[in-house]
């Protein structure tokens, strides 16, 4: 019950025409700097909130709030609760670090299984393709996630802003307003 008020409340507060993403990934995968190319592209919708890491934007006649929540191990205890009332996840992939493959694989598969999350769609954005090259299929082969239906791999470089309109368009694409 406690879910449809909350969703209910969050309908009526903020319409029809604002979404509310999430954005994840391991500590230093470049979720703060996709943060900041998507709030330098396109007009803020609201003022800043860094110490909570929410930002609003404007894309096409959406207004996005973007929630850019720490992957460190003990801010991850914390994710939890954005969870409900959000509409869209990105998860951010730094493909210069191989060794965190596996971590972030097993990262992605909680979020993707996680009750609040299961219907929603995954952007896992290949970060820093500008230092390491690979194709989405490779990206969805280490990750496991080819069968996902609700999940797109995007390669690109948030520094250099490539894939990032690519994996931004799918996502808003993709989500469903609360009801």
């Amino acid at each position: 019950m406690g879910g449809k008020i909350s969703k209910f409340n969050h309908v009526r507060w903020f319409g029809k025409n604002h979404r509310r993403v999430i954005i994840l990934g391991l500590q230093h995968s470049g979720k703060s700097t996709l943060t900041q190319v998507l709030t330098s592209e396109f007009e803020r919708a609201a003022k800043p909130l860094p110490e909570i890491g929410c930002y609003k934007i404007k894309v096409d006649k959406l207004t996005l709030s973007l929630y850019d929540l720490k992957g460190d191990s003990q801010s991850k205890f914390f994710w939890r609760h954005h969870f409900e009332g959000s509409q869209g996840v990105v998860f951010v992939l730094d493909l210069t670090k191989p060794e965190e493959i596996e971590q972030a694989k097993t990262t992605l598969h909680e979020l993707l299984a996680d009750e609040l999350l299961k219907e929603l769609p995954f952007l896992v954005f290949a970060n820093k393709s500008d230092k390491q090259e690979a194709s989405e299929e490779q990206i969805k082969g280490m990750l496991e996630i080819r069968e996902v239906e609700n999940c797109r791999a995007v390669v690109g470089s948030a520094l250099h802003k490539q894939g990032v309109d690519t994996g931004i368009s799918w996502l808003i694409n993709n989500m469903k307003p609360l009801v």
